[in-house]
């Protein structure tokens, strides 16, 4: 049976037989496609494995690719509700550090910059020890330096 499936702007198509396909084999053939550059099926395969496994502890890793192939499109919108997804779903999960900072990526790139640097300040509070702290230290400079001073 041929499934199409729309996830957020991105259309693919998964073949399925008469049993549902493991939680194992839908992970590896979007992770396959990923790598193989196929990023759109991926998207839908990713998504499509978090619709049908949600507890499994790929999900949360799944949920990320979704939002950083968004981000990649340019579709910033798109890669916010992916990330706010994961961190709603998964706020303990190992990809929730760089969940958040690639959100706040996204909404720099959308000029939501109050937003971008809220995210940033989330990573170095509430993660302190991950490598994106550095990052969002030079990326909250960088946005302090850009903008303009406030009026009194």
């Amino acid at each position: 049976m041929l499934r199409v499936v729309v996830v957020w702007g991105l259309t693919g198509c998964l073949w399925q037989g008469s049993s549902q396909i493991s939680a194992r084999a839908l992970y590896a053939n979007a992770a396959d496609d990923f790598a193989s550059g196929k990023s759109a099926l991926a998207a839908v395969e990713y998504a499509d494995f978090v619709r049908s496994y949600p507890d499994d502890p790929h999900a949360p890793v799944a949920q990320y690719r979704i939002g950083n192939i968004h981000v990649s499109y340019l579709e910033y919108d798109l890669a916010v509700m992916d990330f706010d997804a994961l961190l709603d779903r998964y706020p303990e999960s190992k990809v929730a550090p760089d969940a958040l900072f690639m959100k706040g990526v996204a909404l720099k790139n959308l000029k939501r910059l109050d937003a971008a640097a809220d995210a940033f300040r989330m990573v170095i509070r509430n993660y302190p020890r991950s490598f994106r702290v550095s990052s969002c230290r030079a990326l909250l400079q960088e946005m302090a330096t850009a903008s303009p001073p406030k009026s009194k």
